[in-house]
């Protein structure tokens, strides 16, 4: 790591390239959306939304565990090293997806599996950005900057 914070000192102009990159590719991005809904056609806000609902519950477990790296960060010493957390993050994530566990949880919140509630939809999707937190939080974080 020290090697990259060596290479970002030296060379600014890459930093600031990157940075103007993203944010364009962020700007570009909304713009298209706006452009999508405003001609009727499906937007990238309905696509995401669609499938998240449909079981990618992966995607709120991976925000929960992003928002858990970004948002807090530790001052302890982590209990595994960052190879190792990042392959349980991933690992659990494959888990997820590949046991179906999203719809799963529907079911077992659903009082009426075959018909769950946009309520009961988002109680699920809650609890699996909180396990992403959790996960984040024990195996994830990034180590605090002074």
């Amino acid at each position: 790591m020290q090697n990259l914070d060596t290479y970002i000192k030296k060379h600014p102009g890459i930093v600031r390239m990157v940075q103007y990159i993203l944010m364009g590719l962020f700007v570009f991005l909304i713009l298209f959306d706006i452009i999508l809904a405003a001609t009727d056609n499906i937007t990238i806000s309905e696509v995401i939304k669609g499938e998240t609902e449909k079981a990618f519950f992966v995607l709120t477990y991976f925000w929960g565990a992003l928002a858990m790296n970004l948002f807090i960060t530790r001052k302890s010493k982590k209990l595994v090293s960052d190879v190792v957390g990042t392959i349980i993050l991933f690992g659990i994530a494959v888990l997820i997806f590949f046991l179906k566990l999203g719809p799963l949880l529907i079911d077992a919140i659903s009082q009426i599996p075959s018909q769950p509630t946009q309520n009961e939809i988002r109680i699920a999707h809650g609890t699996s950005m909180a396990f992403g937190i959790l996960i984040g939080y024990l195996f994830w974080r990034q180590f605090h900057v002074e």
